[in-house]
């Protein structure tokens, strides 16, 4: 069940009756706290989960009495009996929805896995014939018994259609201007792609020395035209399947099916020449199941031989039909992965790794559990090897480090020699509610390994066995709440490097204090997402407020409402100039920027309070030319400007009352020259102004205090 909202709609109809008992219990003891926390997740979960997939109004009704019945749970009230009633009604709407979207779902869901079932792979045919009628009429006549069509008008139009396409069966015309079908019948007879492909030949002329010519070069049959269709698709079908099982018993190996190594290399040396033409990348995985020989030994080799074919039908069943899968020997296998870069490969790979892991395997002789792992090395086209042997050489060392390190793991050829470790970042998305991890799951697992946990305590077994670098936290769930969680996660030193974001329906809030790295596209999906969502805590690669336009809110004059960024590092160049920010606030807080230039230049501050509370800057230059201050206060309380110049040059501040109370500058020059500052003054007192110059050259004060300052 595959629909977020059938999930939701089978979840919340069995938790249904258990919510009336509490609801039950309540009216006896309106102080119990276990049956008030049991509505108030569900409630929370309807809420959530149902704004999600789409649910309806009820939900509005289940965030009201979320909030409520939290309420009652954090100041020990009691539920009270109007509470109730409202909990009751809103149970039976749920309840009457739920039940009427599950029958027209059930309704429709017929048709809809019907339309899912996976079509019988089609036999694919080329048409290659300078008649556009008789090449029409062809395809229209084969369509219809569901073979592929794919046409072309000459020679040179077939020979760019079999770069990228493998047809099971090609028709020619003997007679067509240019190259002739006898021609091109010789030169895909010498492409080893080609060499054992069926090819009728097709011509209007019945001269018995043209069929004799084209059966001596190797024609499978000759059809003259006119022809019969229903004999043409007899003929077509029934040469197929002969090739198919010829092929099978050339290629295949006759224990577990896959392809014969022999084989396998043939398709390597077609997706390397592939490559010199198109330079689409691709990878070689080697599998390998670990401690096999034990296997045979403690089972026999009867079962050895089941266990093989069974990891072979998972491996069919798991890999893409464009890939390759081959027995390299014994109990390795080897798959070909086209367009297919290391970083995905590997992805593909270590989910195959953790689903046969936890795969059971009950051998059918004696009905034991066989425990097997395996494991994989990875090379990838051109950068791990650039022939045949050096690719197949590449991935069989990165398996030879997989097996020395402990094996069950997957390792890329690229990380031979410098320690092993998942090239992804790992998530652990903990939520009680099916829907919500699956909506995450398919939103994360493009980019990241993503495994789940139902609840808290599923959570803590599985993060040591994962150790993953971020885990997605669901604030409120039963049993184990997100909060207890994240404290039990704190207290174990060895999660020390887990980054943790803690959500609740609209807010999410990082706990940590260094996020991973999102991307700008990821920050401002996270905005949408959720609208709470702040600059906090997060890494900022070469920002500038133009790129990040659509995370904030801006008047229709074109001024930010507000900025609000805490303990973030900004790395790179900097750049917040030629903007307005609006009366809602400015506020830089206990941030860090790297050592590229940070660029104020040309900006105005119209909100009463302005902050740079407790900066520290690099060894860019901070420039805050012909910046304009309208606000009472300007405050760089504690900040360390760093060795870089600090220029206010031609700025005006006339409005402001500045505080550097407590700065410390570095070896750069500092320029207040040409500016204005305001009437309530400005506040030196205990700068540290560093070895740099200080230049105020035709500034104008009102007020200015230098109490304790030090200058080099």
């Amino acid at each position: 069940m595959d629909n977020p909202l059938q999930i939701f709609i089978e979840e919340t109809l069995t938790r249904i009756t258990k919510i009336r008992q509490a609801i039950s219990t309540l009216k006896e003891e309106p102080h119990n706290k276990t049956c008030q926390n049991i509505l108030h997740i569900f409630f929370h979960t309807v809420y959530g989960t149902g704004a999600a997939v789409g649910f309806g109004e009820i939900i509005e009704a289940a965030k009201s009495l979320e909030d409520r019945i939290a309420t009652n749970l954090e100041t020990g009230q009691a539920a009270d009996i109007n509470l109730l009633k409202e909990c009751e009604d809103t149970v039976d709407i749920i309840e009457e929805r739920a039940n009427l979207l599950k029958t027209v779902e059930d309704i429709i869901s017929p048709d809809e896995q019907e339309q899912k079932l996976p079509e019988v792979p089609r036999k694919e045919v080329l048409i290659v014939d300078d008649d556009t009628a008789i090449r029409q009429f062809i395809k229209q006549e084969l369509s219809k018994k569901n073979l592929g069509i794919v046409d072309a008008g000459d020679a040179s139009e077939a020979k760019k259609i079999l770069e990228h396409y493998r047809p099971d069966l090609i028709i020619l015309d003997i007679v067509m201007p240019g190259t002739n079908g006898l021609e091109l019948f010789k030169e895909l007879r010498t492409d080893h792609r080609y060499k054992w492909t069926p090819i009728f030949f097709l011509t209007s002329k019945s001269s018995p020395m043209e069929i004799v010519e084209g059966i001596k070069l190797g024609a499978d049959d000759y059809i003259i035209k006119p022809f019969n269709t229903e004999d043409l698709v007899a003929r077509i079908e029934a040469k197929i399947s002969r090739m198919e099982e010829l092929h099978g018993l050339a290629v295949r190996d006759p224990l577990t099916g896959t392809f014969s190594r022999g084989y396998f290399m043939e398709r390597l040396t077609e997706e390397v020449e592939r490559f010199s033409r198109h330079k689409k990348s691709f990878c070689v995985a080697i599998c390998d199941l670990d401690f096999f020989k034990k296997v045979n030994d403690e089972h026999g080799h009867q079962v050895g031989d089941f266990v093989l074919q069974q990891f072979a039908s998972f491996l069919y069943s798991k890999f893409r039909r464009t890939d390759t899968i081959g027995r390299y020997g014994g109990e390795e296998f080897v798959a070909l992965l086209p367009d297919t870069d290391a970083l995905t490969a590997y992805k593909i790979l270590e989910r195959l790794r953790s689903a046969w892991e936890k795969m059971p395997i009950i051998e059918p002789y004696q009905n034991k559990n066989i425990q097997i792992t395996f494991s994989s090395g990875i090379g990838e086209f051109d950068k791990d090897g650039k022939t045949e042997q050096e690719i197949i050489k590449a991935a069989d060392a990165a398996l030879y480090l997989a097996k020395e390190t402990g094996r069950n793991k997957v390792v890329l050829a690229g990380q031979s020699g410098k320690g092993v470790h998942s090239p992804l970042t790992k998530i652990l998305v903990v939520d009680d509610s099916a829907v919500i991890r699956n909506i995450l799951l398919k939103e994360l697992e493009e980019d990241y390994m993503v495994f789940m946990a139902k609840d808290g305590e599923d959570a803590l077994e599985q993060l040591q066995r994962i150790r993953p670098h971020l885990a997605i936290i669901d604030l409120i769930m039963p049993i184990i709440g997100g909060l207890e969680l994240i404290k039990k996660i704190r207290e174990n030193p060895n999660n020390s490097h887990i980054k943790i974001i803690a959500f609740n329906d609209e807010s999410v809030q990082t706990e940590t204090r260094t996020f991973g790295y999102l991307s700008k596209d990821e920050i401002i999906a996270l905005k949408n997402m959720y609208p709470n969502f702040q600059l906090k805590e997060l890494y900022l690669s070469n920002f500038s407020i133009n790129d990040y336009h659509d995370f904030f809110e801006w008047d229709e004059d074109n001024t930010l409402r507000s900025f609000y960024a805490e303990k973030c590092f900004f790395d790179g160049n900097s750049d917040f100039s030629d903007t307005k920010y609006g009366m809602d606030g400015f506020s830089l807080a206990s941030c860090f920027f790297g050592n590229g230039k940070v660029d104020f230049q040309k900006t105005i501050f119209m909100s009463d309070t302005v902050h740079f509370n407790n900066i520290t800057f690099g060894t860019g230059e901070k420039d805050f030319t012909s910046s304009c201050f309208y606000s009472k206060n300007v405050n760089f309380f504690g900040t360390q400007f760093g060795d870089g110049k600090v220029l206010f040059r031609g700025s005006n501040l006339n409005n402001s009352y500045l505080n550097f109370s407590a700065a410390l500058f570095g070896k750069g020059d500092i320029e207040f020259d040409f500016s204005v500052f305001g009437a309530e003054g400005v506040d030196f007192s205990g700068v540290n102004f560093g070895d740099g110059e200080v230049s105020f050259r035709n500034a104008n004060f009102r007020n200015i205090w230098l109490r304790k300052i030090q200058h080099e």
